[in-house]
């Protein structure tokens, strides 16, 4: 099945957990400025169907600055 979706705050603590259980690679994808997750649906399904647990990052890159959404990714 296809799994993947936004990382929030309060999922990143259990999204560490399952990742640390895990055998399964993962890939986290990063929508560009001025964009959101939504845009990255169509690689995130892509890469979920060649078995991949695809987890698309999501920020608000139009209200947050580049290094507060640096920092957010990096808290990851």
């Amino acid at each position: 099945s296809l799994r993947f979706g936004l990382l929030r705050d309060s999922s990143l603590l259990k999204m560490r957990v399952e990742m640390q259980r895990s055998q399964q690679d993962y890939l986290v994808l990063i929508h560009g400025l001025g964009r959101t997750s939504f845009s990255m649906r169509k690689p995130a399904r892509f890469f979920a169907a060649k078995g991949y647990h695809v987890l698309n990052f999501g920020y608000p890159s139009t209200r947050l600055a580049i290094a507060a959404s640096a920092e957010r990714l990096d808290q990851f």
